[in-house]
């Protein structure tokens, strides 16, 4: 049974960010963990969260999904202008 549904978005590439986030979250196996736009880019370390999602998957077998979420329009685009 899943215990919490988690969301994170726009991590861009801050992986002590997201460490502290995560520390103060601590997900266990129980629960989803879903993430929201881009994990990687703009950030300095993007190596460094795909590094921290490939270690939390191994030591908890932690679910987590990745949901692309950009919309980069302009409103004016988007009115037809």
């Amino acid at each position: 049974m899943v215990q919490r549904h988690i969301i994170i978005g726009d991590v861009h590439g801050m992986s002590e960010e997201l460490a502290l986030l995560m520390s103060d979250v601590r997900p266990t196996s129980k629960d989803i963990v879903v993430f929201v736009g881009d994990l990687v880019d703009k950030g300095p370390d993007s190596a460094g969260v795909v590094r921290w999602l490939e270690k939390w998957q191994r030591m908890l077998a932690l679910t987590w999904l990745l949901l692309k979420a950009t919309m980069k329009k302009n409103i004016g685009d988007s009115a037809g202008t």
